[in-house]
């Protein structure tokens, strides 16, 4: 396997479908629903799924009696970027500044990670890069973004940089970044 998964992001892998264990040799296969996954030619579990799968996705929207103003901009948060660090694409000094602090073993999911542009950048922070994406032979895990393959709970930290565009399903892709969140954690967007 080219990309070797760290086993810290192995752990975190599920089968998209059910949502059971997997099984890993020569690829993976669900405990639950015996789903096989194979692997890319360049060595990532291979997630995508070939036929149509139902998500159910419920919206409250709460009633608007008045016009809400939204703040412009992004106030900075509580870690701003030191004069010895460069951004990488798509990451502006103040979005930096909103990254936690790892804890521990923390994995960062990059959500549609493209060329993995942010894994240095998050590595030098002190987080375990778990790149995700549709199709990227710099992602550590290939998928569809409405299944994602982690168990919940998976991360303490996610970032998604001009991704939601691209989705088919912006709520249902939501809604499944929030179910890996861990509590208390954070996504950046």
């Amino acid at each position: 396997n080219m990309q070797q998964l760290r086993a810290v992001i192995q752990s975190c892998l599920v089968c998209p479908i059910c949502h059971s264990c997997l099984e890993f040799e020569d690829g993976a296969t669900c405990t639950g629903c015996s789903r096989r996954f194979g692997q890319t030619d360049s060595g990532q579990y291979d997630f995508r799924i070939d036929e149509p799968v139902t998500r159910n996705v419920q919206q409250v929207l709460p009633p608007q009696s008045s016009k809400t103003e939204l703040p412009i901009g992004i106030p900075t948060g509580p870690n701003p970027i030191s004069e010895s660090e460069s951004l990488s694409p798509h990451l502006s000094a103040t979005l930096v500044s909103h990254f936690p602090e790892p804890d521990g073993d923390a994995v960062i999911l990059d959500f549609g990670c493209g060329d993995g542009k942010h894994r240095e950048f998050c590595e030098n922070r002190g987080f375990e890069w778990c790149g995700f994406d549709i199709d990227s032979p710099q992602a550590s895990v290939v998928g569809d973004g409405h299944l994602l393959p982690f168990s919940d709970d998976s991360f303490q930290f996610i970032i998604t940089t001009a991704v939601f565009e691209h989705i088919k399903n912006p709520f249902v892709a939501a809604k499944e970044l929030f179910r890996v969140l861990e509590p208390g954690g954070r996504l950046i967007g």
